[in-house]
């Protein structure tokens, strides 16, 4: 199965003032995946909060749990990615969540479509939104 590398990639399309459930397990622990919350998310990266501290450069395997397009057998669809902490925010709020920005580095093909066909759908439900 052929992966995308988003080394290069710039973030292009993507999504703020997301509230998703997101899944995360730093590479190198041998633990049980702990839960966050995907703020952002867009082609090359995403945004996450959690109550963990993380240090820039970690990597991460992350499942992020997108809504699906149509509802059949799931309404939501997992989708794994590995990405590395490129963005830390400093600011401590009273519910002791910081956030992290993080750029994909790799993703199956068929991963790829699908959080493409995500946000552009998103992306298409927002502006129709707006027209009205």
């Amino acid at each position: 199965m052929a992966e995308s590398d988003f080394s290069e990639g710039k973030m292009s399309t993507h999504l703020e003032g997301l509230e998703l459930p997101i899944e995360y397990l730093p590479k190198e622990r041998d633990a049980p995946f702990k839960d966050g919350k995907l703020t952002c998310l867009g082609e090359s990266g995403l945004m996450m909060a959690l109550k963990e501290s993380l240090t820039l450069g970690t990597e991460l395997h992350l499942k992020l749990h997108l809504p699906k397009p149509l509802l059949s057998d799931s309404e939501w669809q997992t989708v794994p990615v590995d990405a590395k902490v490129v963005w830390i925010d400093d600011f401590l709020g009273a519910d002791e969540v910081r956030r992290y920005g993080t750029q994909f580095m790799e993703m199956p093909e068929k991963e790829v479509r699908r959080l493409k066909q995500y946000l552009q759908l998103r992306q298409w439900m927002k502006d129709k939104i707006r027209e009205q």
